[in-house]
């Protein structure tokens, strides 16, 4: 591979959030490309783009080619105007390989071991249900930041720390200051950080394993931080 577009010029605007090439052929081209969806549609509609009429596909292939060639042509000077050839080079340009390999590669799960993770956390969750229901003296639900602000600030009687659009903030660096005058605050830190583990991960990455591979296959982004 001998130049990416998208990768130059995120070297060159790394603060931009679109380095695609139908957002760079508008900026630097002027030119809108045809979008994907008007050959494939969208949602239920959606087709595979094998089933697109053969010279309408050919445009759209075709028009893929033209604008990265063209962007090149004017991408290519600009990185060695701003001496970033060396960076794209050598360290960004071979970068591709590497996490192209690893996304094939893909990254070993232990299904079994988050499987049984996942009932253990849902036990610890259970309890730490009962303790905050107990330490609030009453039941309510965990998810309402109202219900919990009204327990906290009215029923407890602690006192708020910041008011927003929809009444006084239980964010984690409310909670966090108010764990040092009742035990409530700290139950639910503690309940809500294993609930994020228990969905966000223990739970969400067995359904991400490729069946035939057994492994997980991310999309490794290399052109999103800015620092």
């Amino acid at each position: 591979m001998a130049f990416d577009t998208m990768i130059a010029d995120y070297l060159l605007d790394p603060g931009d959030r679109a380095h695609n090439l139908e957002a760079l052929s508008q900026t630097h081209l002027r030119y809108r490309m045809q979008p994907i969806e008007e050959l494939i549609g969208t949602g239920k509609e959606q087709r595979s783009f094998a089933e697109v009429e053969q010279d309408r596909a050919c445009f759209y292939s075709g028009e893929d080619a033209d604008i990265a060639l063209r962007l090149t042509g004017l991408l290519r000077p600009r990185l060695e105007e701003a001496e970033l050839t060396d960076i794209f080079e050598r360290v960004e340009m071979p970068l591709v390989a590497v996490l192209r390999d690893m996304e094939l590669a893909g990254v070993a799960v232990d299904v079994r071991f988050l499987e049984e993770f996942s009932a253990a956390l849902a036990r610890n969750l259970e309890q730490l249900r009962a303790r905050i229901y107990e330490a609030a003296g009453q039941e309510f639900n965990l998810n309402s930041t109202q219900q919990l602000a009204q327990i906290l600030f009215e029923g407890i009687g602690l006192k708020p720390r910041r008011k927003t659009k929809t009444g006084y903030s239980t964010d984690v660096n409310v909670l966090e200051e108010l764990a040092q005058e009742h035990p409530l605050p700290a139950l639910l830190l503690d309940y809500r950080e294993l609930t994020k583990l228990k969905s966000t991960y223990v739970d969400a990455l067995p359904a991400m394993v490729h069946p035939r591979t057994g492994r997980i296959h991310a999309s490794f982004n290399q052109t999103v931080t800015a620092t």
